[in-house]
């Protein structure tokens, strides 16, 4: 996937939360071939923002006041959406982080 197809970070963060989506409707199933799949890139990035639970930077605090004030669940989201915007950000204007 190219990340110039998306335009903003907006644009990337909406496509990953299409493919994370739990409605998925098929019209025919087949067999297992015809299972959904999950998002590689949404679930490394859900990992990464759990992982941010015991660290002492700006992520870990942002993680911890996520989590504090709407739950685990929702935390976890909130902070991978922040990640897929830095992300999107480090790619689109090739720095670093």
């Amino acid at each position: 996937m190219e990340h110039h197809a998306f335009g903003t970070t907006s644009g990337v963060v909406s496509h990953r939360e299409r493919l994370t989506c739990q409605h998925r409707v098929k019209a025919v199933r087949t067999g297992p071939a015809d299972e959904p799949t999950t998002n590689r890139a949404a679930a490394a990035l859900r990992m990464a923002a759990q992982s941010l639970s015991n660290s002492k930077s700006v992520l870990g605090a942002f993680y911890r006041k996520k989590r504090y004030h709407l739950g685990t669940p929702k935390a976890i989201t909130a902070t991978a959406h922040k990640l897929a915007k830095i992300l999107y950000a480090l790619l689109n204007q090739g720095g670093t982080y």
